[in-house]
């Protein structure tokens, strides 16, 4: 299945071939402009569908929580 159709909340027609070229394309324009790997963060999108987190406070913790757990 796409991340897409797992994470929507109505029926869209999606297709998995193409949201995998769009992270094959993506990938490769960052190695050309000195970016990072790009993937796709299931689980932390699952998580926060589960959840209901309806705005960017979920990153905010999420990345608070990651960065305690890095500095001690």
């Amino acid at each position: 299945f796409a991340l897409c159709k797992i994470l929507s909340r109505r029926e869209y027609k999606t297709d998995g071939d193409q949201e995998l070229l769009a992270y094959a394309f993506a990938n490769l324009v960052s190695t050309f402009t000195q970016g990072g790997p790009i993937s796709a963060p299931l689980a932390r999108s699952y998580i926060y569908k589960v959840t209901n987190a309806k705005t960017q406070v979920g990153a905010v913790v999420g990345s608070v929580v990651i960065l305690c757990i890095l500095l001690f």
